[in-house]
């Protein structure tokens, strides 16, 4: 019996087989032809705050006609507009698409703002030529085709050749891209992304640059960072970890650039990376502080410190203190200072509340963990899935912040309802976990502006100070309320709880503060 599959298989009419000495040419031609044409297709896309890739355009029109002259090596240090207009486009369409372009390079004096108008394909006709040409020594007009044309859609991840494109960059980052519809669409913010560019110039770079430099020499902040950037960052072999931070107005700081640096140890080479879609990013890193600066689109940066605690660090409860146990309960690796408790979904009047940590001496206290957890707004604790018993009983509108370098620290949340019963008026509750000392509870945040506690008197010996708060209502329509924590104020034996050893305190500046 024959068993080889071959023998059970038709036959081919015709066959036709490869010398030996043309096979591998052959297979290395099919690859080359994949890499160039099909490959773009399967190319991983630029994201948000990704490096431009290096392209040999013809130059038509501008300083450097008839030469072919890379945007992004010669002025990926300045600001600008890569637009790329496929050469079988429309006279019409160009026109429109060229006029708000036009009207941007008028609006934008600085010269180092450039646009540089890319056409794809076969050579432009003297019409589309004359079409995307602007008299301004910042304007350049150059041709991109052939095998050119192919290597810069693979690196692209687009097809460049087939529809307008447009990318706003500054020091050779991407910042947005631009479909033809959003070019056309004067509420897209071309104009705001453009002074945006232009400030981050300045941001990520002090010292003003010179723009008659040599241009082979790199020149700004990012120029060596990594031509792809991503939400992770490993700085030890331990485990990643998530940390999430906010905006000023409690919302995720999404797909923002960043620069991260260590606080306690200066040796350690500072990195750039970006956050994801909900501002967050995965960190392995060892215990300490370190600084993060954010750049995000339409804001100025942004300064946030970051606690990377240690899980082991537990350290003990002081006094009697009914569920203190779930303080640790889910605390997560890193700790930042404005937290949300809850998602930005949760129903209730939006809420931030503000603090301020002080030591004994009335000096701002910088790394005190501060933990809470509420009721929503019907006055219940809404279920919480994956902790222990006790800390089931917090609900999942809970979390944890860390003051920074001036004590500070922000919950964002909803305003709490007052328990069904009615006789206990809505309040936040509070803990300190102060490292290398001692867990304790605070007397509870609680609202001035509460029908149940109005003729109430104010503790006279609140734990950690006065919980009372005055709310106020934001132009945001965010309530706005302002606790102030003073370590150990009239916790009975936190005299006992002492640090076991003494411990160096890092004094550091916060940039731009």
């Amino acid at each position: 019996m024959d068993l080889r599959v071959n023998s059970l298989l038709p036959r081919p009419l015709y066959s036709w087989e490869l010398p030996p000495e043309l096979s591998m040419r052959a297979i290395l031609f099919i690859i080359l032809l994949y890499w160039l044409t099909l490959a773009p297709l399967h190319a991983q896309p630029l994201q948000t705050w990704d490096a431009l890739p290096a392209f040999d355009p013809l130059h038509l029109a501008g300083a450097y006609a008839g030469r072919r002259d890379c945007p992004m090596c010669s002025h990926g240090y300045d600001a600008g507009l890569l637009l790329f207009i496929p050469s079988g486009t429309d006279i019409a369409q160009v026109n429109e698409i060229i006029a708000p372009v036009r009207r941007l390079r008028r609006e934008i004096a600085a010269a180092r703002y450039r646009v540089f108008v890319i056409v794809t394909g076969a050579a432009p006709s003297s019409a589309l030529l004359d079409a995307v040409s602007v008299s301004h020594a910042q304007w350049y007009v150059a041709s991109l085709s052939g095998p050119e044309l192919l290597a810069a859609e693979r690196d692209f991840a687009q097809a460049l050749s087939e529809t307008p494109l447009a990318y706003a960059f500054a020091q050779r980052r991407l910042l947005r891209q631009y479909s033809a519809t959003e070019l056309l669409n004067p509420a897209h913010g071309l104009a705001t992304d453009a002074l945006y560019a232009m400030n981050l110039l300045d941001w990520l770079h002090p010292d003003a640059l010179d723009a008659a430099a040599d241009h082979d020499t790199p020149q700004g902040a990012l120029w060596f960072a990594a031509t792809r950037l991503h939400a992770s960052l490993k700085l030890t072999e331990a485990t990643a970890a998530p940390a999430c931070f906010l905006d000023d107005a409690g919302k995720p700081l999404a797909y923002a650039l960043l620069f991260f640096q260590s606080v306690d140890n200066l040796r350690l080479r500072p990195r750039w990376e970006r956050s994801d879609a909900r501002g967050c990013l995965q960190l392995a890193t060892t215990q300490g502080r370190y600084l993060i600066t954010f750049y995000a689109l339409d804001q100025t940066p942004i300064e946030r410190e970051l606690l990377r605690i240690d899980p082991r660090s537990m350290p003990p409860v002081l006094g009697q203190c009914e569920g203190c146990e779930a303080v640790y309960d889910g605390r997560p690796l890193h700790l930042t200072s404005q937290v949300r408790l809850g998602s930005t979904s949760e129903p209730g009047a939006p809420l931030r509340l503000q603090g301020r940590v002080h030591a004994a001496d009335g000096t701002a206290a910088a790394g005190t963990q501060i933990y809470a957890y509420q009721t929503d707004q019907t006055g219940v604790y809404p279920a919480l899935h994956g902790v222990g018993p006790i800390a089931l009983r917090h609900g999942r509108l809970r979390g944890w912040a860390v003051s920074d370098s001036e004590g500070r620290f922000s919950f964002h949340t909803v305003r709490p309802g007052a328990y069904p019963d009615n006789r206990i008026a809505a309040h936040i509750h509070l803990h300190v976990i102060e490292a290398n000392r001692c867990t304790y509870y605070l007397d509870d945040v609680e609202f001035a502006d509460d029908p149940l506690r109005a003729g109430l008197a104010e503790h006279p010996l609140a734990r950690g100070g006065s919980g009372l708060t005055h709310p106020k209502l934001g132009a945001d329509g965010v309530w706005e309320i302002h606790r102030a924590v003073y370590l150990g104020r009239n916790v009975p034996g936190y005299e006992r709880c002492a640090r076991s050893k003494a411990h160096a305190v890092v004094r550091y500046r916060v940039i731009g503060k």
